[in-house]
């Protein structure tokens, strides 16, 4: 029993009890409350569930007992592989897309092509005669339109002008509508 002197000048008595888990858990468990049905109905659930544990039969597996449950995990394995595959195709094809439009944003009046090479990447069939007379379309709306005609060197002409694709799009998008 501890003696503590009050704050006006008296004492008061006070006692400290000390219990371990075991004793505590018991009180809990006798406790007539709502809490202490609840304190009741864990530990029961615990003891449940270890004997559940403990008394669960454990037989040896027959070799094909055992190969079945390993060919049961393999074709788990293998449907997950299956599913990472098409997740990684659509992320992959997600990624080119992003890319393909990241490319556009940073150029922004696209790439510039030959006028063959443009009409080769949309399967257009384009004869050299055709070329040249598309070549001159294409200059004429980029003078129209003030834009630079650059040019590169093509071991089969020599150099040929390359055009902005949005010049190509003009240009083949009017040998379309008049065919």
């Amino acid at each position: 029993m501890l003696i503590e002197s009050a704050p006006g000048g008296g004492s008061t008595h006070s006692e400290q009890i000390y219990l371990t888990v075991d004793c505590f858990k018991s009180l809990a468990m006798m406790a007539g409350t709502d809490r202490g049905k609840e304190v009741r109905q864990y530990f029961l659930n615990c003891e449940r569930d270890l004997k559940s544990r403990t008394l669960a039969p454990t037989q040896p597996l027959s070799e094909l007992e055992a190969l079945q449950i390993a060919v049961g995990k393999l074709v788990e394995q293998e449907r997950r592989v299956r599913q990472l595959e098409a997740a990684k195709e659509q992320a992959d094809q997600r990624l080119s897309a992003i890319e393909a439009e990241q490319d556009r944003y940073q150029a922004p009046c696209g790439h510039k092509y030959t006028v063959l090479a443009y009409a080769s990447l949309n399967k257009l069939e384009l004869s050299r005669n055709g070329a040249a007379v598309q070549g001159k379309r294409a200059t004429a709306l980029c003078r129209q339109q003030q834009l630079e005609i650059e040019q590169i060197y093509d071991p089969r002409f020599g150099k040929v002008n390359i055009y902005p694709q949005s010049i190509l799009e003009q240009v083949f998008t009017g040998v379309l509508s008049h065919d």
